[in-house]
């Protein structure tokens, strides 16, 4: 019996503190903005459809990469280092 009680008070955290965080989610859910978009699926289509969709900065709690980056002449990132390989190649770990 004594071996147990470690893993029954493991549980009881673990559960106080999810509910702790679901309660901290579900208190910062604020209404979602969306934009209108036309839409032909195909063009054959001869009317145009209106979806609501959202843009990446419009999801709630993105927060862009505050840092600046920089990069090299052709664009690539210089603080990510793959090596010195070409761009597909087989990784062993």
């Amino acid at each position: 019996m004594l071996k147990l009680f470690p893993y029954f008070v493991l549980l009881v955290v673990i559960a106080c503190c999810s509910e702790a965080y679901c309660k901290e989610i579900n208190t910062e859910k604020k209404p979602q903005q969306y934009i209108q978009v036309q839409v032909k699926n195909s063009p054959s289509q001869k009317e145009w459809k209106q979806y609501d969709t959202r843009t990446i900065d419009m999801v709630s709690g993105f927060k862009p990469y505050s840092k600046k980056v920089e990069l090299d002449k052709y664009g690539g990132r210089t603080d990510i280092v793959n090596g010195g390989v070409k761009m597909y190649h087989q990784l062993y770990i």
